[in-house]
């Protein structure tokens, strides 16, 4: 009989068993708790950044920020228009960065059968997003 065989036939006598069955149970539950905080506390990657929202409203022109409601890592809909601070009238527009790292310019989205565009550099968003990129090489 092999070391590995004599090991296992140790811990399947008796009760050691079932302590392995329900300390293994333990931990998987533990972990799976764990992640599913960690998901819902915002720690986790998020596609909008630091969590704020950036809005610019079409009626007073200011910009300003907001962060989403019930904990959401994201609007509920990214057309919806969004109440603004001052003027009180729901004309904020959700804005989005530039992808292009030498632009990064925040802007309303507008999307045309074209695609959308940056209005500051005229980069193309679908296609940069879509863009392999080269990985930078580590020195």
């Amino acid at each position: 009989m092999s070391i590995i065989q004599k090991t296992i036939d140790k811990l399947t006598t008796g009760n050691k068993m079932q302590y392995i069955l329900v300390g293994t149970l333990i931990l998987v539950i533990i972990l799976s708790l764990f992640s599913l905080f960690w998901a819902r506390s915002g720690k986790g990657q998020n596609q909008f950044g630091s969590g704020e929202l950036r809005y610019w409203c079409e009626e007073c022109e200011k910009k300003f920020t907001l962060k989403p409601k019930g904990g959401r890592r994201r609007p509920p809909d990214m057309m919806m228009s969004v109440t603004c601070p001052s003027c009180k009238k729901r004309t904020g527009q959700l804005m989005m960065q530039c992808p292009n790292p030498e632009c990064k310019k925040w802007f309303v989205r507008e999307i045309t059968p074209e695609g959308m565009f940056c209005p500051y550099c005229d980069t193309n968003v679908f296609e940069w997003q879509n863009e392999p990129r080269k990985k930078k090489k580590k020195r």
